[in-house]
This record gives structure tokens, C-alpha cells and sequence, in this order.
């Protein structure tokens, strides 16, 4: 389920909210459509770079021997790297250069061996990087090589684009500063002139395209001749020349429906008739050039895995140049053709750790977009003006940032499962993971654990945690509705109410807010909250709670100065008479008026009565109503500043409070109330957590409210028109938008 799907809070929409919403409301508005697909291709890449990353750590830990530093761990280098495709490899690459100064692929090689070390290698390449390792490999003596390899030559050359094999032998020629083309004409010299002349061909992408139509009256033409060349006696001259320069300028198309008409024309195949003729590599490639490289790779893996022993040097080098929807059209090829996985082909034919990479490599699934990455890379500027065309493009970004969310939550999964394995728990990484994510992807998280591990985090949490360490973590790793659930629950559990838990609930959270967390609880409870007021609360405090959870203020509504100065001096009237009528009083006024009005009250009131109306409230209340005064009276996040300053004031820390306000709220909003605490006091937050708790307990907080969300949505949410919103194209939602979210 994408990530927008999930609220933050019910009266907020986060950015992919808003994509999904001009999505549906906006179809038709081309200029909307564009702006979605580049912002929030602009926030995929963000998320690709942060999984590179993760990616780069992993194999380095892994080479450096994990926990334990010693030797490689093969297992977790594979599940880093052999499961991602080229374009994604090529994205760790650059990581490991940022993080560590060292080439990846070669500290690959040194760590790994065999074919498995061959094929990490080689895979790790990009497309252009893998046609120049392959060349090399063919034409030197190598590390692995010896001689010139013709076959190789062949299978590269059919198998890969001609757009691949040119930026490949770019590449080639870059490491070399040798022409290929020279290094091809000596290396095959006159004995392989035809072949050379084929491979040339190739190389300088004189084959037509695919796109090209078929010519039926050409092929005509061409199987006669192919045929009349056949049929030369011995002491004729076959001329190859012209057989090599219809098959090779031919598209694959060309060539396919070539065979068929040969075939239907003089009853033998076109494979057949040139192979009497033909040299052994020279009919290899010939031949070559009538099937579809997925077909003709498919068949050259079959090959190397027939017959008395396995040919794992052409498994290195087949497979490591396949990835994404080339993977997918290889493995579909061999399956249909032989009627067999290949995965299980390669089980029945390799073991250890080279198998364990091929199968990995070759599973096409583990993608971390599942091939959305390829479907959304097109250029929106290509399609602009064209609304379908960007719409269409916009629902494959959206896929891709679905799938690109999923992968994460696969990789913090894995990362917080390795942090609990053995004797104690890798604290440190348990808290980075869980820090530096917004309560939307943590409850992600609990999913996707559950799903892995049978239990989610709340269960790994009790099992692992514990203290105030563990009680924080708790209302850390839920989503604002559950941990707000969690706090209610502990307001209202027991003997009589936590009156503290229960005015940090009604007066720090919006109405929008309180009202969906009193539906969930009396889903979950089978019961009316207002009722277990009335059972739990008594006089005015349980008025107090009825009037909040019921009222809506406008706190953004500008201010009225007429109103402010009878307001005004209504407070000062109940504040002399005090008693319970004054508190009501008060609390009704302020809770009818917005942080400006409050503040102009407050004004008019010192000028008239030569008091601050702060200092009248501290003298008048006390208790639970001053509290909850205060907090109509102040912004919501200094409030919570001052709620915190109390819980650290005293001769101990009151740690109860100190975990439900910071908790209870997301990365955004302690970061927020964190500001407030150090304008306020003057002291950063952080350093009054460090002077006042200590252990795991004080680096979860200190975390919480320091670190970044490394996965954070942009700030500035999608703007669709009015006009659009109420008369626009109402098609159906996306797909899977109505998903549920959150979840403990």
C-alpha cells in the first residue's frame, strides 16, 4: 500500500495524499499532471539514493565480516547486492565511493572467489561496463581467459542492443586506449574473415531495427538466394560474403520470418542448410541472428548446463549481463521453452554460494520496484500538454514510489531483525532505524515484522527493551491515531483517571484529531467514551472534558478589537469573583477565540487592569483547569514546551509525561516542540534530556527529537483548482487508495 494512503493525522494531508487526490480530481488539467509527475519523481530519486545507501552499508558490513568482523558474509553480500538490477547497483556504487573512498566492485572481488566471486563481479557492472568486461575477457589473456574467445564474441554481440554494444565498446576502448575494431582484426585474422566481417557489422550497428517493417518481396528475394548458394557443389564457390550481409543487416524480425519462408520454400531449415556450409563459430552466429536474443540466451544457458558437467564460465558471463525486463524475458523464454524454472535448472547444476547469487540474481522479483523504475523514467517535458500521456506517466511514478516505500520497509525490517539476533540487542542500530522514521513508515514497519517474524513492534519492543527505554518506544514505533489510542487507554484505565494523560490528550490535539481517536476507542472498547466520563470524571473537570471533545475552535480567525476589550473585561469580572463560575468562564471565552484574539484579549487586558492576564490566570487556577486555560491561551507547541519544563522540574524527572508528549507525536512535531522548548527557556531541548535521564531511555529521546526524517515527504503539498475539485474529471480513485493505514 503506498505510503500517501496513510494520514499522519486527520486533519492533515501529506504530500502523497495530495498527488493521489489531483490524481483523481485533476486527470484532465495537463499543467496539475506535470507538476505531480516531476515533484514526485524528484522524491522517488531521493528514496532510490537513501536505498543505495542502505545498500552500501550493508556490503560493507557484510565484507568486513558483520558482528563479528571476520571472514565475508556471503549470505547478507548477496541479499545486498544481487538483488537489485544494474541501474540500482550502479547507484551503490556511487554511495560506496561517497561512504568509504573505495571502489565496490573491486573490493568485491578480493572478498569473493570462484564463480560466485566471477559472477558478483561481472553483475555489478553497469550494461556498458558489462560489453566491455565481456570483450575483455574474449580478446585477452585475463585473469580467467586465455586466447581469443570466439563464441563469447558471438553470444555478447547477438545478445545485447546495438546501442549497448557501442557505449560498451566506448568503454572498452576508454580502458584500453586500443581501437576494437583493430583488436578484432588481429585477434580473428584471416581464418575467421566472414565471422569478422559479421561481428563488424554488429559492432558498428548496421542491423536494422526491429521497428523496421518486413519487406516480404526482400525476403523472397533473400531465401532464394540463400538457397542457390546452398545448393553449390563441392568445387563451387559458396558465397559467404553475401549470405553474412543479408543476416547481418537484417532486423531480428527480418530474419525470423526469412527462416519461416525458407523453410516453407524448400523444405529444410535455414539453420540446416548453412550448417554444411558454414564454419562452426561462423554458423554459430549465423544462426544466431534468426531467434530473439531472450530465446537465443534461454538456449545458450540450456546449452552450458547440458551434457556430462556444467559450463559455469558461460553461466558467469550469461547471466551476469541480464537485469531488469532482460532478466524477466530470459527467465520466461527458458521456462516456455523447456518447461522448467530456471531457478531450478541452476539448483540442479550448482551449489554453495554461486548458486545462492544466481538464483537471487535471476529472480526477477526481487527488484526493489518490481520494474517500475524503467515504466516511470520517461521525460515528462517529452509529454507536456498532453494530459492522458502525463496521467498515464503519473500512475507509474506512483507505482514506483509504492514500490520504492516497500523495498525500505523490507530493509529496516531486515536491519531491525539482525539488531535482535544473539546476546543483547544492538541498541544503537535498533534506535537509528526507528528515529528516523515518521510514525506513518513505522507502522509500516510493524506490518511488514509481523508479516516476517510473527510479531510486530510492540512484540520485538517487550521482548527486547526495557524501562522507560521500552514505555518510550512504545508510543514511538504507533501511528498519531494508536498512540493517541494508548494514551486515552491510560487516561481512563483503573481507579478513577490519569488526569495529567488525559489533559495532555484534550488540549494538545485538534478537534479533527480528538474526535477520530473517541471513534476508535469506542470501536475498540464497545463502549461511549462521553459515558466513561461521566463514570470516571466529577464537577467541573468532567464538564471540561465533555466541552472540549464537542467543540470546534477556529484558531486561525483573525481578531476583533470591540470584542477583545468586552471579553476583556468579562475576565476580569470572573477572576474577582472566582470559584468554579470563573473557570468556565474563562475556559469559554478563550476556547471561543483564536490564538490572535487571545492575544489582543491579553493586550487590552494589561493596558486596562495593569496585570498580564498570564500572571491573573497562575494566581486565580490551579491545577488541571489552569493547565487546560493555558492551553487556549499559548501556541499548541509551546504549551507542550511547558508541560515538558514541569516534568523536568522538581527533585525527579517525571518520565511518564516526558514519554507521552514526545511519544505520542511525530518527528515533524517534536522537532517543532523542541524549537518552542529552546525559545522559551533558553536551553535546547536535548541537553534538558541528557541532564535529566540517562541509559537507552535518554538516547531514544534525544534521537527522536535530533534526527532527520531520512525518508521524508516534501513539505509543500500538491495545489489543485477549484474550479478543477468541484467540475473536474471525477474518475475512480488509483487503485489501492483506500487502503487502511496505520495498525499497531
Amino acid at each position: 500500500m503506498m505510503e500517501a494512503e496513510i494520514e499522519e493525522q486527520p486533519d492533515t494531508k501529506s504530500f502523497l495524499a495530495t498527488i493521489l487526490q489531483a490524481r483523481r480530481d485533476a486527470a484532465g488539467d495537463a499543467e496539475v499532471m506535470e507538476d505531480c509527475v516531476v515533484r514526485l519523481k524528484e522524491h522517488n530519486s531521493k528514496l532510490k539514493q537513501y536505498i543505495a545507501v542502505l545498500d552500501a552499508q550493508s556490503a560493507h558490513e557484510a565484507m568486513k565480516g558483520g558482528l563479528i568482523g571476520f571472514g565475508c558474509n556471503d549470505a547478507q553480500l548477496i541479499e545486498a547486492l544481487c538483488t537489485r538490477t544494474k541501474a540500482q547497483l550502479a547507484r551503490t556504487e556511487a554511495k560506496y565511493w561517497e561512504l568509504y573512498d573505495k571502489d565496490i566492485r573491486k573490493e568485491v572481488k578480493g572478498e569473493t572467489g570462484g564463480d560466485y566471486g566471477r559472477l558478483m563481479y561481472y553483475a555489478m557492472g553497469t550494461r556498458e561496463e558489462y560489453v566491455a568486461d565481456m570483450i575483455d575477457v574474449a580478446v585477452t589473456a585475463g585473469i580467467w581467459e586465455l586466447g581469443c574467445n570466439e563464441k563469447l564474441l558471438v553470444q555478447l554481440f547477438v545478445s545485447v542492443g546495438q546501442e549497448q554494444l557501442r557505449a560498451g565498446r566506448d568503454v572498452w576502448e576508454g580502458r584500453t586506449d586500443n581501437s576494437l575494431i583493430d583488436r578484432l582484426d588481429a585477434e580473428l585474422g584471416s581464418s575467421y574473415k566472414h565471422l569478422q566481417r559479421l561481428l563488424f557489422f554488429l559492432l558498428r550497428g548496421e542491423r536494422n531495427g526491429d521497428d523496421a517493417e518486413i519487406d516480404e518481396e526482400a525476403i523472397a528475394a533473400q531465401a532464394e538466394t540463400i538457397f542457390n548458394e546452398t545448393e553449390k557443389g563441392f568445387f563451387d564457390t559458396f558465397e559467404t560474403t553475401e549470405v553474412v550481409d543479408i543476416l547481418a543487416t537484417n532486423s531480428q524480425s527480418q530474419n525470423a520470418a526469412l527462416a519461416a519462408k525458407f523453410e516453407d520454400a524448400y523444405d529444410k531449415s535455414l539453420g540446416g542448410a548453412l550448417k554444411a556450409k558454414c564454419g562452426k563459430q561462423l554458423h554459430f552466429c549465423l544462426t544466431a541472428l534468426l531467434l530473439p536474443p531472450y530465446e537465443f540466451i534461454a538456449a545458450q544457458l540450456e546449452a552450458a548446463m547440458k551434457g556430462w558437467g556444467t559450463d559455469r564460465a558461460t553461466l558467469v558471463r550469461l547471466l551476469s549481463g541480464l537485469d531488469g525486463e532482460k532478466m524477466a524475458g530470459v527467465t520466461a523464454a527458458y521456462e516456455a521453452k523447456y518447461d522448467k524454472p530456471l531457478r531450478s535448472a541452476l539448483k540442479d547444476e550448482i551449489s554453495g554460494n554461486f548458486l545462492r547469487a544466481a538464483q537471487a540474481w535471476v529472480n526477477v522479483l526481487n527488484d526493489p520496484t518490481h520494474g517500475a523504475e524503467d515504466a516511470a523514467s520517461a521525460d515528462p517535458s517529452e509529454i507536456s500538454g498532453d494530459a492522458e500521456a502525463l496521467a498515464a506517466l503519473l500512475d507509474n511514478v506512483i507505482e514506483e514510489n509504492r514500490r520504492l516505500s516497500e523495498a525500505v520497509n523490507r530493509l529496516d525490517v531486515e536491519r531491525l531483525a539482525q539488531a535482535c539476533i544473539g546476546w543483547g540487542t544492538d541498541d544503537k542500530e535498533f534506535i537509528q532505524v526507528i528515529t528516523t522514521r515518521s510514525k506513518r513508515y513505522l507502522s509500516q514497519i510493524s506490518k511488514g515484522y509481523r508479516q516476517s517474524y510473527d510479531k510486530d513492534l510492540l512484540g520485538l519492543i517487550n521482548a527486547e527493551c526495557s524501562g522507560w527505554y521500552a514505555y518510550l518506544a512504545r508510543f514511538i514505533v504507533l501511528p498519531p491515531a494508536q498512540s493517541d489510542l494508548r494514551l486515552l487507554d491510560l487516561a481512563m484505565d483503573g481507579l478513577g483517571s490519569n488526569k495529567d494523560a488525559l489533559i495532555e490528550f484534550l488540549c494538545g490535539r485538534s478537534y479533527e484529531r480528538r474526535r477520530a481517536v473517541k471513534k476508535v476507542w469506542e470501536d475498540r472498547h464497545d463502549a461511549s467514551l462521553v459515558d466513561r466520563f461521566n463514570d470516571e470524571l466529577k464537577g467541573n473537570f468532567e464538564w471540561l472534558a465533555k466541552t472540549i471533545m464537542k467543540t470546534q475552535r477556529d484558531t486561525d480567525a483573525p481578531a476583533d478589537e470591540e470584542k477583545a476589550k468586552e471579553q476583556a473585561a468579562a475576565l476580569h469580572e470572573a477572576a474577582e469573583a472566582g470559584g468554579e463560575e470563573a473557570e468556565k468562564k474563562f475556559f469559554e471565552t478563550l476556547m471561543a477565540s483564536s490564538f490572535a484574539q487571545c492575544e489582543l484579549i491579553s493586550t487590552i487586558y494589561e493596558d486596562t487592569y495593569d496585570a498580564s492576564l498570564r500572571r491573573t490566570i497562575d494566581k486565580t487556577f490551579k491545577g488541571y483547569f489552569k493547565a487546560a486555560i493555558q492551553s487556549l491561551f499559548i501556541p499548541t507547541n509551546d504549551w507542550y514546551a511547558s508541560r515538558l519544563k514541569a516534568a523536568f522540574d522538581g527533585w525527579g524527572t517525571c518520565d511518564r509525561a516526558v514519554c507521552r508528549i514526545l511519544g505520542c507525536h511525530d518527528k515533524k512535531d517534536v522537532q517543532e516542540i523542541a524549537v518552542a522548548f529552546e525559545r522559551k527557556y533558553g536551553t535546547p531541548l536535548k541537553d534538558a534530556i541528557k541532564k535529566e535521564c540517562s541509559g537507552n531511555y535518554k538516547t531514544l529521546l534525544v534521537a527522536w527529537i535530533s534526527l532527520p526524517d531520512l525518508l521524508a515527504q516534501p513539505e509543500e503539498t500538491v495545489q489543485v483548482p477549484e474550479q478543477i475539485e468541484e467540475e473536474g474529471d471525477r474518475s475512480p480513485p488509483v487503485e489501492g487508495e483506500e487502503g487502511e493505514g496505520g495498525g499497531e
